[in-house]
């Protein structure tokens, strides 16, 4: 999906997205509503499942903000066809620069909440 992600990134922001995930109940396949420029979808979400225990080796606040993320880039790359092009530091108005298939540039922001749960 990014291929300019070093695949050990990769990996760290997926198991954070399982663990954020499955703390509010959900399993591999949940469904999402999603809204696109104003238009509403459906996206499911897969992952391999996080191991027993590992959620109390990584911050909480970590988790949300790094699931958050992993969420937001797998349905932008899987709906628009976005790639990311380098993560954004802070001072730089947002987190992600990405492409869209024609090579323009897109500044990503994402932002996540622990609340809620299962739905």
């Amino acid at each position: 999906m990014h291929p300019l992600l070093p695949a050990v990134t990769a990996a760290e922001y997926g198991h954070r997205a399982a663990l954020g995930l499955e703390r509010h109940g959900h399993a591999s396949g949940v469904v999402l509503k999603t809204v696109l420029d104003r238009e509403q979808g459906r996206a499911a979400l897969h992952w391999l499942r996080a191991g027993e225990g590992d959620e109390e080796q990584v911050d909480r606040h970590r988790i949300t903000e790094d699931a958050a993320e992993a969420i937001a880039l797998a349905l932008v790359h899987g709906t628009r066809g976005w790639v990311i092009r380098r993560r954004l530091q802070r001072g730089e108005a947002a987190d992600w620069l990405l492409h869209d298939p024609e090579a323009r540039p897109v500044a990503l922001e994402v932002s996540g909440t622990g609340a809620g749960g299962a739905t």
